[in-house]
């Protein structure tokens, strides 16, 4: 079996490892701050243009958002549920419309940006994930070139946790990790958790009935809490297993060599817990 088909994760307690185990009950991360540049790599190793990238995707997201609301008040005019007259909505139309037009040439930039990029077949099957998510991805990890094991692109994304806990940001603090894939994770993970019928959807789910019958995870907290905590949980695992598999895939499409999670190589796991990408098929 190909074990550069399917990764499981790492069960090393180190901080730069990850562990699936006492994750905190996360909230969305800010996006805004210190991007983590790991020492003497300021740059990220980031190619011209995808710094471009990653901008236009948070204008496209805000124009969404604007347009959703002009959307709102446009329907509340037409069912007499506004203050504002009817002539109103002319303008607001116009607006509207114009929005909706620089959304569509917006993802029409993000496919051509995303074609033929490594990873990028592998994107394209998943639900889920349309050209938004794909161009955001693409841009902040590119071919996974610069992270040399899945536990360190887990690290650098936030995703690792220290002392039991998600690493936060403190004030005054340089992090070691990037504020802003942190909140492409959170947005993943929305998309898995909304779309059904896709493997990371049905993993997430699965993750989340393990987390409930532990009782150690219900202990000293309310209902809703422990709630929270584990759905941030099981979101958590999932998207760290569909990285793990833009890793492999990204990495195969650039000709850069695969190796096997540190579990498998020094830990007690055999190959029977692999979990391979979906839509890719064991040697």
């Amino acid at each position: 079996r190909d074990v550069s088909h399917g990764i499981v994760e790492d069960q090393n307690s180190d901080a730069s490892q990850i562990t699936s185990e006492n994750q905190p009950r996360d909230a969305p991360p800010d996006p805004k701050g210190d991007d983590g540049d790991p020492k003497g790599n300021e740059n990220n190793g980031v190619k011209a243009g995808d710094a471009e990238i990653r901008a236009m995707v948070e204008l496209y997201y805000d124009l969404q958002k604007t347009r959703i609301a002009l959307g709102n008040r446009l329907d509340a005019i037409k069912r007499g549920k506004s203050s504002e007259k009817p002539e109103d909505a002319v303008m607001l139309e116009r607006v509207y419309q114009s929005a909706l037009k620089l959304e569509k040439e917006l993802i029409d930039i993000f496919k051509m940006y995303i074609d033929g990029k490594p990873g990028s077949n592998f994107l394209g099957k998943i639900k889920g994930i349309g050209p938004v998510l794909a161009a955001n991805i693409i841009a902040t990890y590119g071919d996974c070139s610069r992270f040399p094991t899945i536990s360190k692109m887990w690290a650098w994304s936030g995703l690792h946790v220290v002392n039991g806990k998600a690493p936060k940001k403190k004030k005054g603090e340089k992090v070691s990790w990037n504020p802003k894939a942190r909140v492409l994770a959170w947005k993943i993970g929305d998309e898995f958790i909304k779309i059904k019928g896709s493997l990371y959807h049905d993993l997430y789910e699965q993750f989340k009935a393990e987390y409930m019958k532990r009782e150690d995870l219900k202990q000293g907290v309310s209902e809703k809490a422990w709630h929270a905590h584990i759905t941030a949980m099981a979101r958590r695992k999932a998207v760290k297993i569909f990285l793990s598999h833009y890793w492999v895939e990204a990495r195969k499409d650039a000709g850069l060599p695969i190796s096997k999670p540190w579990a498998f190589t020094v830990g007690k796991h055999d190959e029977s817990h692999y979990i391979p990408p979906e839509g890719v098929q064991n040697a």
